[in-house]
């Protein structure tokens, strides 16, 4: 979010970001090599503003280009009118035995949900705060593909932590799918940084700390202003 605020015109020092955090027993033990098999995962709520229908749409353009199945599990609820607009979409591309909707699930059978796919999408079309979503999964070794705007893209360094594509761009979501699908070195080197990303930045003590730092140097600043003033 730091970039939206600067391009709304905040000066970058009067410009503080605290992310959320998560606690330790979400961290996966280590990473071993693992080759993707194609199963997609999407969490959250389902509205047009979270571009679910932009991941499945991507599907159809991955049909013509990637040989093996893919399969994408919807995890989350909302809007029910959305949800008709997913589903037509699914039948008008022949998807009904690539895309299934699993409801909401508790954080502790997230845990698990994770580790049994291949990466997670973020598709959201709209300045998302933060994510936390991606976070757990970076923490479960699942890489993330992320829409290049808000957050997300401000957790996700491209070809490092993650992948990011341009919002609202199916045709380059399926080619960001297929490309990490088929590059084995770099799937699990990112999902190696990304984990290793949480550890430095993302534990509930390490936010924590920075809460208090930032606090110190808001204190410290209005105190430093206020004597300039009288």
């Amino acid at each position: 979010m730091k970039k939206y605020a600067l391009s709304t015109g905040y000066a970058s020092n009067r410009i503080s970001i605290v992310p959320n955090g998560i606690a330790n027993d979400w961290l996966i033990e280590k990473i071993d090599f693992k080759k993707p098999s194609g199963r997609l995962l999407y969490v959250g709520r389902l509205s047009k503003i979270k571009g679910i229908h932009n991941i499945i749409m991507s599907l159809h353009y991955l049909q013509k280009c990637y040989t093996e199945d893919i399969v994408l599990t919807i995890i989350g609820s909302g809007d029910q009118d959305y949800i008709a607009y997913l589903k037509s979409l699914i039948t008008r591309y022949n998807l009904m035995k690539t895309v299934r909707f699993q409801g909401k699930l508790s954080y502790q059978d997230l845990k698990y949900i994770y580790t049994q796919h291949d990466l997670l999408i973020v598709s959201s079309i709209y300045q998302e705060p933060f994510g936390l979503i991606l976070i757990e999964a970076m923490s479960r070794g699942l890489p993330v593909i992320a829409s290049d705007i808000g957050g997300p893209s401000e957790i996700v360094e491209d070809q490092i932590t993650g992948l990011l594509y341009s919002p609202d761009d199916p045709k380059d979501l399926a080619k960001k799918i297929e490309y990490i699908l088929t590059d084995h070195t770099l799937y699990n080197t990112i999902r190696k940084n990304a984990l290793s990303k949480v550890k430095q930045h993302y534990l509930i003590d390490k936010v924590a700390i920075k809460i208090e730092q930032t606090l110190h140097g808001l204190i410290k600043n209005n105190k430093h202003e206020s004597e300039t003033i009288s």
